[in-house]
């Protein structure tokens, strides 16, 4: 019988931190970790009993509020993917505030 159909035989792993967004805002995702999401250092769960259950979509918050005093600053991170932002687009009439509230 000559069937005309594609039958899949082979698929590659898939690497769960490669869903975007998968581990929310301030967050990274680690495929050797169980849990793969962490939050990123200075900041905590913004929804403690979701990360419980395994629901990251919320992300992370700072731990203390931002006051731009002595200690604060930009941290630096290693041997990170970040985002495929290749097929994004923005638009360049608008602010700052404006993007954040879109």
């Amino acid at each position: 019988m000559d069937r005309k159909e594609w039958n899949v035989y082979l698929s590659p792993e898939i690497d769960n931190c490669d869903r975007f967004d998968l581990c929310g805002p301030y967050a990274s995702c680690n495929i050797d970790d169980s849990p793969a999401c962490e939050c990123l250092k200075g900041f905590e769960p913004t929804l403690p009993n979701q990360w419980k259950v395994v629901d990251w979509d919320q992300g992370c918050r700072h731990r203390t509020p931002l006051d731009c005093g002595t200690g604060e600053g930009f941290n630096k991170f290693s041997n990170v993917k970040l985002p495929d932002t290749q097929g994004s687009r923005f638009k360049q009439t608008w602010t700052l505030e404006k993007c954040e509230r879109t």
